[in-house]
């Protein structure tokens, strides 16, 4: 009997036992997916922190159908639990929830979406209640926007302020959304102000952040509001009766999401320009200057013309003026340089150019004005800068050597055979056998003389045809053989930079010139535009070729410097000509 009863403890003890392990892991299976918030009720100026729950290792919520609410993932977690035996592993997400709206906002069954399967949490409702979004005693923090200019012109530079007012201690500061700018140039300025103001009798510490902008396309520009997350500190008093307890204070921290209003540009185009002069682009306020290094010269030498151009603006943007070559001169162009700085009030600086001139005649030359054209957004209108006009006094060159030309001699060039002279006989090798000792029949005087006539007749035809090709040889062929040699010449390794801009300049020269079938070794960018475009070439080509042999006589007469990439980039170029023209 105690038998039976034992074993009957045993079998309830076990289906006790089975119950309590069981159970526990059902429960947990009963809810997969659960989602929760931490609070229901809300300002608009506040966010809500919603943590989804997955029995599981990985999942995916799906927002479609959250549409009053902007959702911020802030990462997620594992959790692994032991019950009674029993490990189970929950994967934990977490979300910010900022509110577009006031009122009974309802967050939706969000579909999670885990181990192949769909699973529906249960839906919940919270409460947005509204704040004024005036100033006011009781705001301790707010953002305020606002550009310099809510109507500029396109290509006009525009300021856009940023400004954090906060009267409490704040941190965990971190932007849920910034302005993207579409539409615009943006260049945040590095330099943040921080300074402190008083509003309605509060004293607030403002943070100061500007924004260069400057509109590509006229139309109506939107600027989005600025959305900023951040916890600040709020003091309380404790309700204690406790005198000591009444001399401290309690610290609470609370989450806060400020946001500002968007802002409108309506970007108007610029009109058509009235003046005579090429608009050059710039927008702003400018000034010109120039200057002339000297009054005086002699034929050959060279003379600086300075063009700077200064003020504020899209400065960045400035190219060298319009410059009308003066008569009996060649001008050769120097790289701009510019001094650009990035101030409160947008861009300003100056740019330089400078131009040099080397007269080829000698007497009293005038250099006429330097002009250039831009929009004046002050004024609202084109404005039109002259420099002045110089007068330069041009010497006879001391100098009487003239330019070397190329021309192919009329004359026969000299042989180069020499008499040949027997200096010895051959050395036999010496042969022991009885065969030496055979006579052999000797040669006559006729196949003698025959043997040494034929080596000469062929060599004598040879150099006669040679003579006659190259005394036929055009000029465009004897320009031709003359480019591909300095090309080739300055393609040679270790070669100082002006035994190679020198040899660029002559394979330039030379190539265009056979195409004119002309010998000759001076030639101006200009000169050679011409030429090509009266053999037929295209503009565009003509144009190549002009660039690239002002880019070379720039750096070997203007005195530029030049480094190895540069170098590189010169060779490319002529070698690409060179291929172009053939």
């Amino acid at each position: 009997m105690r038998k039976s009863q034992h074993t009957f403890i045993l079998f309830h003890v076990f289906i006790l036992w089975s119950i309590l392990i069981f159970f526990p892991s059902t429960a947990l299976c009963a809810d997969e997916v659960s989602a929760s918030v931490d609070r229901t009720h809300i300002a608009i100026n506040e966010s809500a922190q919603l943590t989804v729950r997955v029995n599981g290792k990985s999942a995916r919520v799906d927002f479609a159908q959250l549409k009053d609410f902007r959702v911020i993932s802030r990462g997620s977690s594992t959790e692994v639990n032991m019950i009674n035996g029993t490990v189970t592993q929950e994967h934990i997400l977490m979300y910010t929830l900022i509110p577009k709206k006031t009122g009974q906002l309802t967050v939706p069954a969000l579909k999670v979406r885990f181990h192949g399967k769909v699973v529906e949490t249960k839906p919940f409702v919270i409460t947005v209640s509204k704040q004024d979004n005036t100033r006011s005693n009781e705001k301790d923090i707010f953002i305020e926007t606002s550009v310099s200019n809510d109507s500029p012109y396109e290509g006009e530079q525009v300021v856009y302020k940023f400004k954090l007012y906060n009267s409490v201690r704040v941190s965990n500061a971190n932007f849920l959304q910034k302005p993207e700018f579409a539409g615009f140039t943006a260049k945040e300025l590095r330099d943040q102000k921080s300074y402190s103001t008083v509003i309605s009798g509060r004293e607030y510490s403002v943070t100061e952040v500007n924004t260069i902008l400057v509109p590509l396309t006229p139309g109506e520009k939107k600027i989005d509001g600025s959305i900023l997350k951040c916890s600040v500190v709020v003091s309380r008093k404790r309700n204690s009766r406790n005198m000591i307890d009444t001399f401290f204070d309690t610290r609470e921290i609370k989450p806060r999401v400020v946001r500002s209003e968007a802002i409108v540009l309506k970007v108007k185009p610029l009109p058509e320009n009235p003046e005579k002069v090429k608009f050059s682009g710039l927008i702003g306020k400018f000034s010109l200057g120039t200057s002339l290094d000297t009054k005086e010269l002699k034929v050959g030498d060279s003379a600086t013309l300075s063009i700077v151009i200064s003020g504020q603006g899209n400065i960045m943007d400035a190219k060298a003026p319009e410059f009308p070559a003066p008569e009996d001169f060649k001008v050769y162009k120097e790289s701009a340089e510019e001094k650009v700085g990035i101030r409160e009030s947008g861009y300003i600086g100056k740019k330089f150019f400078r131009v040099a001139l080397v007269p080829v005649k000698e007497g009293l030359h005038s250099i006429n004005p330097v002009s250039f054209c831009y929009f004046d957004t002050s004024q609202k209108r084109y404005v039109v800068l002259s420099g002045k006009k110089f007068d330069l006094n041009v010497l006879p060159s001391e100098d009487t050597d003239t330019l070397e030309i190329f021309s192919g001699s009329d004359t026969k060039p000299p042989s180069f055979k020499k008499k040949v002279e027997f200096t010895g006989r051959d050395i036999l090798a010496l042969k022991e056998d009885m065969n030496a000792l055979n006579s052999h029949k000797s040669m006559s005087i006729f196949q003698f003389l025959l043997y040494l006539a034929v080596p000469a007749l062929l060599f004598g035809c040879m150099m006669l045809i040679m003579i006659v090709a190259r005394h036929d040889e055009t000029p465009a062929q004897v320009m031709g053989r003359q480019a591909q040699a300095a090309l080739k010449k300055a393609l040679a390794k270790g070669m100082t930079d002006e035994d190679f801009l020198a040899s660029l300049h002559l394979a330039v020269i030379s190539v265009v010139l056979s195409k004119a079938g002309i010998k000759g070794a001076s030639l101006t960018y200009k000169e050679a535009e011409t030429i090509l475009m009266e053999k037929g070439y295209s503009d565009n080509t003509a144009q190549k070729a002009a660039s690239v042999l002002a880019d070379i006589e720039s750096v070997r007469f203007g005195g530029s410097n030049m480094d190895e990439a540069y170098r590189r980039r010169l060779l490319s170029v002529t070698k690409e000509l060179m291929g172009t023209l053939g």
